[in-house]
């Protein structure tokens, strides 16, 4: 009798220890991503020193300043991906946005505008058979009381004229040390000139006209010239 009760006690104490847990459906599973596109961050927010950029719930550049830029491009899981901007202090949400990321893709996101109404700019950083000798350039006019502008490179004058909050595809040009002069495309008067920059081959560059204008204010207008290759 007593044999039998120890054998009724251990059967229990076998099946326990002999059963495969199976999880539960309703676990959450860690989705990895192995497919990405490649994204670099620009300040361009006229008083916002610094900001974070955000893709999802990471932080991707920390403390991306206005006076410079981090040309790195960082890797963010193809797909649709949230893009948010906020303050480096507290972590108060100025932009949030969502945008579709094409895999082994190329881009660059611009933050702009001003603390209470900032926007974001999405460019996609592509072009067809680049010709390895050439240098690649682009405009993009982020000044918000700036007219509409055209642009020289040396002797070569760019007759495409670009507004507030647009841009223009990559050009070629050849390489070299140039003058960048910008001018109001209405009256063709000089508003903002960098002399003798070298521009070099097979670099792309992004030439961003930003602050503003019309002073005094909080920012002066400048074209920050941002070198880059991929």
């Amino acid at each position: 009798m007593k044999i039998n009760f120890y054998f009724l006690f251990l059967i229990p104490f076998f099946l326990l220890v002999s059963c495969e847990c199976v999880p539960d459906i309703n676990t959450p599973k860690v989705i990895i991503p192995t497919d990405f596109g490649n994204v670099k961050f620009i300040n361009a927010i006229t008083d916002m020193d610094s900001v974070d950029l955000c893709a999802g719930d990471e932080i991707i550049s920390i403390k991306n300043m206005y006076d410079s830029a981090d040309v790195r491009y960082k890797e963010i899981a193809s797909g649709l991906a949230s893009i948010r901007v906020q303050s480096s202090e507290d972590s108060a949400i100025y932009y949030n946005t969502m945008v579709e990321l094409k895999k082994d893709a190329y881009y660059t996101f611009i933050a702009y505008g001003t603390k209470s109404r900032t926007n974001g700019l999405l460019l996609r950083d592509s072009i067809e058979n680049p010709v390895p000798s050439n240098a690649y350039v682009r405009f993009i006019h982020l000044s918000p009381d700036s007219p509409e502008i055209i642009y020289s490179l040396g002797n070569l004058l760019f007759n495409q004229s670009v507004k507030y909050k647009s841009h223009t595809s990559f050009l070629p040009i050849p390489t070299g040390s140039f003058s960048l002069i910008i001018k109001d495309s209405g009256n063709g008067n000089e508003i903002k000139k960098i002399d003798n920059y070298d521009f070099k081959p097979g670099k792309f560059y992004d030439l961003i006209l930003k602050g503003y204008y019309i002073q005094p204010n909080t920012k002066e207008l400048t074209c920050q010239v941002i070198e880059f290759s991929k």
